[in-house]
Order: structure tokens, then C-alpha cells, then sequence
């Protein structure tokens, strides 16, 4: 399985890790100097959940803001339909009791 939401497909991302040295101008420094970039990823937060996808247990991958979206919206069987794995495929989620 690959690093990625099944969900919204949130996943790795590529970018830079850049070192700043010395005090911002606007807090009355001389100024940032900016060193070498180097590269690094950017990991989405996932949790390992099981859930029923279409009456069978199945074991997914899940962003954790998707998980609080789903956990705090009424119309959590709406949002699933639009945002699931293919069309008109119903995603219940056992976590947090949000079987329906």
C-alpha cells in the first residue's frame, strides 16, 4: 500500500528544508540570511483504520483531518458518497462508532 489517503489522496510531497540565520529586518535585525536548501518530504498524517465498504471489512488508510471531517459532520453519509474510493461506493467507518 502506498503512502496515501484513500480518502481525499493526500500523499508524499517534495520540497525544501531551508536553514535562516539571524533576526528579521521587521523585528529590528539586520536581516535573514538564507543558506543552502537541501531536499525533504512532506508525509501526510495517515492512520491504519478498518472499515466497511459495501458490507465487508476492509483494512484503509485514512488522513487524520479527513477522519475528524467525517467524525464531525451530520452529513457524513453525503460527504463519504462524493469523496470515496469509486461512485456510489459506501464507506462506514467502525472508528469512533460512526457506523451508521
Amino acid at each position: 500500500m502506498s503512502r496515501k489517503c484513500e480518502i481525499c489522496g493526500k500523499g508524499t510531497v517534495a520540497g525544501h528544508s531551508v536553514p535562516r540565520k539571524g533576526l528579521p529586518k521587521k523585528k529590528g535585525g539586520a536581516g535573514q540570511h538564507i543558506g543552502v536548501k537541501s531536499k525533504r518530504t512532506f508525509k501526510p498524517n495517515l492512520l491504519k483504520i478498518k472499515a466497511l465498504v459495501n458490507g465487508t471489512p476492509k483494512s484503509m488508510k485514512i488522513s487524520v483531518p479527513d477522519i475528524a471531517d467525517l467524525a464531525g459532520q451530520g452529513d457524513r453519509v453525503e460527504r463519504l458518497q462524493d469523496r470515496s474510493l469509486c461512485a456510489g461506493c459506501l464507506v462506514l467507518l467502525d472508528l469512533m462508532g460512526l457506523c451508521l
